[in-house]
């Protein structure tokens, strides 16, 4: 299935609450929230996904839980214990690949419209989000990805 390219933001919730990140939200613009956190969960107040759904559904934004988008609990693992990036990077990569047409699938949905990919890291750089976005703007899903 061949995607026209659509913007795409991504933004991490550490150091903000939840007022700050609608604030950044509704800024931008953005109309879909996708949540790409393997598990839905926080331990941050508001961050759990029913009541960051509720109080993105209150702001106008559509929330979206894609789980098959967040780096699996074995790989994040490994990471912790080896802090090997680069290698996290591959592996997560080729994770990505082995999910064949079910990524462009999944966002089908969501062309045409401001789309922000949200995870717990403050820096995009150590994030798999930015693995996803690029792996994404490799495929010619989406534009380079703006990360707020």
């Amino acid at each position: 299935m061949r995607m026209i390219p659509f913007r795409l933001f991504t933004i991490g919730y550490e150091g903000k609450t939840v007022e700050k990140l609608l604030s950044a939200l509704v800024y931008w613009e953005i109309s879909v929230l996708i949540d790409v956190r393997h598990t839905a969960w926080s331990r941050k107040p508001g961050f759990s996904k029913s009541q960051l759904s509720m109080a993105l559904e209150n702001a106008g934004v559509q929330y979206v839980h894609l789980p098959q988008f967040g780096s699996p609990p074995q790989l994040r693992q490994r990471l912790y214990e080896s802090e090997d990036w680069d290698k996290f990077a591959e592996v997560y990569c080729a994770y990505l690949a082995s999910l064949d047409g079910a990524v462009e699938k999944a966002l089908s949905p969501y062309q045409g419209k401001k789309v922000c990919f949200l995870c717990m890291e403050a820096d995009a750089k150590r994030c798999h989000r930015s693995i996803l976005a690029e792996e994404l703007r490799k495929r010619e899903i989406v534009f380079p990805p703006i990360h707020i």
